[in-house]
């Protein structure tokens, strides 16, 4: 029978927001900001939770379009909490189109990444199962 494992509980990687980059792809328009938590678990691995924050085309480049703030979570299973990616066991993704009824500036999306909190369980586990 296999062994269950236990996770701690998420705790917050400073600095509370930072720079994600281009990670929106040709559709993003402006910065990305996110957040980052991780938790140990008994097996010797690490959860690791990233929330990104990027406005994007709704529609393709050289489309009619609108501007909406996109939310991207990636969970990751890494043996270095402190490079999850060079370190990844299993990851996935998932988006979310926030619209624009909230704002799209720049600075709205710094107060979406800095407002977000950790996945809960069953987020983690809707996205990743027991992994």
């Amino acid at each position: 029978m296999e062994r269950k494992v236990e996770r701690a509980v998420w705790a917050a990687v400073p600095p509370e927001v930072t720079d994600y980059g281009d990670v929106g792809g040709d559709h993003q328009q402006g910065p990305a900001f996110g957040r980052r938590w991780l938790r140990a678990r008994s097996d010797g691995l690490f959860d690791v939770a990233d929330r990104v924050f990027y406005v994007m085309l709704a529609a393709p480049p050289g489309a009619e379009g609108k501007s909406v703030v996109e939310q991207q979570d990636m969970f990751t299973v890494c043996r270095d909490p402190a490079n999850p990616g060079d370190t990844e066991v299993e990851a996935d993704y998932r988006y979310f189109n926030l619209g624009s009824a909230l704002g799209t500036s720049d600075d709205d999306v710094r107060r979406f990444a800095a407002n977000a909190q950790p996945p809960t369980d069953q987020e983690w586990s809707d996205l990743m199962g027991d992994r």
